[in-house]
């Protein structure tokens, strides 16, 4: 914390404080700023929130989503200031790092923000965590990453090759955010922010799991107001596949989460701190959300255990030895349990029954009652409504 102090002094920005979670073995930076009613969780695509201060527009960014909020930031595992993971993250302990955090902060629930890959996080922390998301908003977010697998390969391969180069960066700064490409604070905030987030070969190996993530069976298990944000890019972009098809992604998300909303923004920049259009638009939501049904399901992982050929192993073994054996596997099992936050359900011989992320409807019926009123803003449309009806632009 005092090294970001440093930091912020010479290079004349102005950070606040970060903080440690611990989530597993690692620990999660963030930081937190605003007072606002509603916490809000802010997940980017790969650039580190904690170093984005030393580009000017994100920082105006972040301050404007913290004017009617209390902002929670956070640099993902691997990146910025968090720790490294020994294997390379799942999207799933990903996502848990933001349960971390909102445990750290001391926050019972929260909307999420999500953009990119960060969309996908938040949607999977909403399926999971459905009684601590207040709402989820998700901009220029994709189920799966378009494109082929050869264009995959290649955003890994290029990234490795190409991170950290600037006259290569630069060209997805530009096509990223032309109107502020020509600020020289701009770029080099860029550059600062890159070079801080991530080295080449873990940004390479970001990438990766970036293009393996898929939340396309996870969807219709969120329960809780939705809102889809995208802007339809002038000229449409055919790299990175990040950037490509928004609309046609925003569609097949509103398709798939039960009454969620889309919403077309004004601008044709993909950078989401291009202009305020997209902290409104936010900012609107978040003061009146549709209500959403109570959820009757949702996102579990149940285990069962058993040990193979168990009555010959008995027999073989005697009595004493496997009694002993049962108990280390009992010993093993219940300590993942308790690593996973799993609910040991059942023991039964030699079986455990045993779901995990389970969550209890009347404690989250009570939960959501705190959440802000619905809304009746009729600038928002369900995606279920007919065709050409359900999308409402903003300008």
């Amino acid at each position: 914390m005092a090294a970001a102090g440093c930091v912020g002094e010479t290079w004349g920005v102005e950070l606040p404080e970060v903080e440690y979670a611990r989530s597993g073995d690692l620990s999660i930076a963030y930081q937190v700023l605003g007072d606002g009613p509603v916490d809000l969780v802010y997940v980017p695509l790969l650039l580190s929130p904690v170093f984005s201060w030393f580009v000017p527009q994100i920082g105006e960014f972040f301050r404007q989503l913290a004017s009617f909020s209390r902002l929670i930031l956070f640099d993902k595992r691997g990146t910025g200031a968090s720790d490294r993971p020994r294997t390379p993250p799942t999207l799933e302990l990903q996502m848990d790092d933001v349960r971390a955090v909102l445990d750290a902060v001391g926050s019972e629930q929260a909307a999420l923000l999500g953009a990119g890959h960060g969309g996908q996080m938040a949607a999977l922390f909403a399926a999971t965590y459905p009684e601590r998301t207040v709402a989820l908003v998700l901009y220029s977010t994709f189920a799966r990453l378009p494109g082929t697998a050869d264009e995959h390969r290649q955003l890994v391969r290029g990234t490795r090759e190409h991170w950290g180069r600037r006259e290569l960066m630069e060209e997805s700064w530009r096509a990223q955010a032309p109107s502020l490409f020509d600020d020289p604070a701009y770029r080099q905030g860029m550059m600062l922010a890159s070079l801080a987030t991530a080295s080449p070969g873990a940004a390479a190996e970001f990438r990766r799991t970036l293009t393996e993530a898929d939340v396309t069976d996870i969807l219709p298990a969120i329960r809780v107001p939705t809102l889809i944000l995208y802007r339809r890019l002038v000229p449409e972009p055919t790299n990175p596949p990040a950037a490509r098809g928004l609309e046609q992604e925003a569609r097949k998300l509103a398709a798939a989460i039960p009454d969620a909303q889309t919403v077309l923004i004004g601008g044709h920049e993909y950078a989401p701190f291009a202009d305020r259009e997209l902290g409104s638009e936010v900012e609107r939501f978040l003061r009146a959300p549709r209500a959403a049904p109570v959820p009757d399901r949702v996102l579990a992982t149940v285990l069962f255990t058993d040990i193979v050929a168990s009555s010959e192993q008995a027999a073989a073994l005697g009595d004493k030895a496997w009694r002993e054996l049962l108990s280390q596997h009992r010993d093993a099992v219940r300590l993942e349990l308790r690593r996973f936050r799993g609910e040991e359900m059942d023991t039964a011989g030699d079986g455990f029954f045993a779901p995990s992320t389970v969550r209890r409807e009347r404690s989250r019926a009570h939960r959501r009652s705190s959440a802000p009123p619905p809304s009746s803003d009729s600038r928002y449309e369900r995606a279920s409504t007919p065709a050409n009806a359900n999308e409402t632009t903003a300008s």
